[in-house]
């Protein structure tokens, strides 16, 4: 239902379709397991077609810890902004954890002496 269609008292033709939050971390933790596993979204057990939500939540889950997996074994990670002005620039990987400006939601982090880091819950978390 459009806002004017509220506005106005319309009835809604649209059923919303309800898909819960457990459901969807559900997804993004089993596509999560396959990214870290070298898996890709070619390799999705869902149907782009008739089960796009869950297709959509195992593939951002899968590629999102594969890009992690990257950027530990780089040991950079890359920040970027908006701003057309500033251009993009990295960072050292143990220097963006200990400080608190990039940390993994599935990748499972390498240790970093000295610093205590508190993981995201996820596929990574210890």
């Amino acid at each position: 239902m459009g806002f004017i269609s509220w506005i106005k008292g319309e009835p809604s033709k649209a059923k919303p379709v309800c898909f819960d939050l457990h459901a969807q971390l559900a997804l993004e933790a089993e596509g999560a397991e396959a990214g870290l596993a070298g898996k890709t979204r070619a390799d999705c057990p869902y149907d782009k077609e008739t089960q796009s939500r869950e297709w959509n939540h195992w593939v951002y889950g899968c590629e999102t810890a594969a890009g992690e997996k990257k950027i530990i074994a780089s040991g950079v990670v890359n920040f970027c902004t908006t701003d057309p002005n500033v251009k993009p620039w990295n960072v050292d990987l143990m220097h963006a954890v200990a400080t608190g400006q990039w940390r993994p939601r599935f990748a499972p982090l390498p240790e970093i002496p000295g610093v205590s880091v508190v993981p995201r819950a996820g596929v990574g978390a210890k």
